[in-house]
């Protein structure tokens, strides 16, 4: 953009005011949940299983906008923390479903 040319206004751009809006919403979540020992992920995480119970490591991946690999570290971590439960074996095909426990409840 050389001088002299109009540029964006931000006060009226919609794509800045909705990164804006993210962003704040972004740092509140995080000020409300690090005291609880909770990330953004985890909350999204335990809030998925609540109201959609039994979603499989990708479908909480997609929900929560991170790889199934990050998804899967989380997961693992939730369940030795007693907080979600997914069965040894998938019962159909290979996803593992997974469910919030009493504890993963109160937690959320």
């Amino acid at each position: 953009m050389s001088q002299g040319e109009p540029g964006i206004e931000l006060d009226t751009s919609l794509g800045y005011m909705l990164k804006a809006a993210a962003s704040a919403l972004h740092s509140a979540l995080e000020a409300v949940l690090s005291p609880l020992g909770m990330t953004i992920t985890h909350y999204s995480c335990l809030e998925l299983l609540a109201q959609r119970p039994g979603l499989s490591n990708s479908e909480l991946a997609r929900g929560a906008f991170v790889t199934r690999q990050s998804m899967n570290v989380l997961l693992q971590a939730l369940e030795r923390q007693g907080l979600v439960i997914r069965p040894a074996r998938a019962p159909v095909g290979r996803a593992l479903p997974t469910e919030l426990t009493d504890l993963g409840r109160r937690q959320l």
